[in-house]
């Protein structure tokens, strides 16, 4: 079985890959998904908030980046 280290770094280079606000959407439902497996298995709580903010705040930045990305479209 995978560490959680593991799983999150993996999480992470799949927001990294995301080119398209579905693949985002998908991967927010993954961070989702992982959060619900931390909490059902008791996960260490002082670990468990640095993990899911961090890949939250990853999230966040990719779909500002996609925005931005789509305003640069169309004002060219």
């Amino acid at each position: 079985m995978k560490s959680n280290h593991q799983i999150k770094k993996w999480i992470e280079r799949v927001i990294n890959s995301c080119n398209t606000w579905d693949q985002v959407t998908s991967a927010e439902k993954l961070v989702d998904n992982f959060k619900k497996q931390m909490v059902k298995n008791e996960y260490d709580r002082m670990l468990y908030l640095p993990i899911t903010v961090d890949l939250d705040h990853r999230i966040s930045v990719k779909k500002r980046d996609l925005v931005e990305g789509y305003n640069q479209i169309l004002n060219n």
